[in-house]
């Protein structure tokens, strides 16, 4: 803890890459989570359809299934697909390879497929006996 005082230990420049790192985070859901917000209101604007349970039952489950993702899913989830950056840009923000950042996505990709179907299997069993 001492070391992170002094201005060229490693120490210190491991702790600010991790302050910056978790800072550009939070900034870009920040503004992604507002920009998403606001180009769904202009949707809705701009459509004259009434918003149907069924749509907004299926965003919840969405939004549901990548909030129990792991973080470390999640995060490269949101980078690639909101945020549209590529896995070099990623992998620099989150400190890792390129490499990890395809296996995360891999990864993750199953992880939703496994939770949609169980999703369904569940919908599927609700709706017979409903």
């Amino acid at each position: 803890m001492e070391k992170i005082g002094e201005i060229g230990a490693t120490a210190t420049k491991r702790y600010l890459l991790t302050i910056t790192k978790n800072a550009t985070i939070d900034i870009y859901r920040k503004r992604n989570h507002q920009f998403q917000r606001e180009i769904y209101v202009d949707e809705l604007e701009e459509c004259n359809v009434p918003v149907t349970y069924a749509e907004t039952d299926v965003d919840d489950g969405i939004l549901d299934i990548l909030r129990c993702l792991p973080v470390k899913y999640r995060d490269v989830f949101l980078l690639k697909y909101s945020g549209n950056m590529d896995n070099d840009e990623i992998a620099k923000v989150l400190n890792i390879t390129e490499g990890t950042i395809r296996q995360r996505l891999s990864r993750g990709k199953i992880m939703i497929q496994e939770a949609l179907n169980k999703r369904e299997e569940n919908n599927e069993i609700h709706g017979s006996n409903g």
